[in-house]
């Protein structure tokens, strides 16, 4: 039986209903979509789209029971101004592997993802895809009341002047994709202390910021992943004035690719 099991929509102020009687769900989400999607026990469903998706200021949200899981591939913008783009409850388990999930340049004050955990515990995890808070004050990942937040692969980025990558005020652990912050009072993990064991975290560095500086919350021997921050202002392509790289030793470098100024690492090319 294929896992994609029931096949079913999410296009009105509704979303469909599970009834626990199929292991497997996939929901194709459009645009229109509201209400809160109820996941009952034992059941795994799939949220994805066919291109993407913008839902303007529609709300949706997300509860997971604790037996259960979310797979999120859908391209997903909300233009919702301020607020929560999507809230996630319950006791599950929310996992992005592809697609992205962001708001827009226009918005002020909003949280992307929002999870509040039961006694079950939540889990959010990011394993592919893309998590983007563009608004100035927007945050990628908002965490409390127990939430997990585990970073494995993809992208969490947060690109508004007074922006958060993570906010959480449970356990948070970095394994790999890439976590950035890269507005100018911007932050890549509040409240918590990351564990950083691979990956790239990449902060912008600011000499009015520092209080907020990923380097201020980890121990810095313990870090085996990379942390990159860097002063904009100093850019020099093939120079490395103005970066800071944790641990020391690693090439890193300013370059030009495809018109974007960025950084170079090992694993890649960094825009900024």
């Amino acid at each position: 039986m294929s896992t994609m099991g029931t096949v079913k929509k999410w296009n009105n102020y509704e979303a469909p209903e599970l009834d626990g009687s199929d292991s497997y769900v996939t929901i194709f989400i459009e645009e229109g979509a509201g209400g809160t999607l109820e996941v009952p026990e034992q059941t795994n469903v799939t949220i994805d789209s066919k291109g993407k998706i913008n839902n303007g200021d529609n709300l949706i949200a997300i509860n997971i029971l604790a037996t259960s899981k979310v797979i999120w591939k859908a391209e997903y913008v909300s233009e919702l101004e301020k607020g929560i783009i999507i809230p996630i409850s319950g006791g599950g388990t929310f996992e992005i592997v592809d697609g992205s999930i962001s708001d827009t340049d226009d918005s002020d004050e909003n949280s992307v993802i929002d999870a509040t955990g039961t006694e079950d515990g939540l889990t959010i995890i990011v394993s592919g895809g893309e998590i983007n808070a563009t608004g100035d004050k927007s945050t990628a990942i908002s965490a409390s009341n127990g939430s997990i937040v585990k970073i494995v692969g993809g992208v969490v980025k947060s690109s508004g002047t007074n922006g958060t990558a993570i906010n959480c005020s449970g356990e948070v652990t970095i394994s790999g994709g890439i976590v950035c912050a890269t507005g100018e009072l911007g932050s890549v993990c509040e409240i918590s202390e990351p564990t950083i064991s691979g990956g790239l975290v990449v902060e912008r560095n600011c000499e009015t910021n520092n209080s907020k500086r990923i380097t201020s919350k980890v121990v810095i021997s313990k870090v085996e992943g990379t942390i990159v921050s860097y002063v904009l202002e100093e850019y020099a392509d093939g120079k490395t004035n103005g970066l800071n790289v944790i641990p020391k030793g690693i090439n890193v470098s300013w370059r030009t690719q495809n018109g974007n100024k960025g950084i170079k690492h090992p694993n890649g090319f960094f825009a900024v």
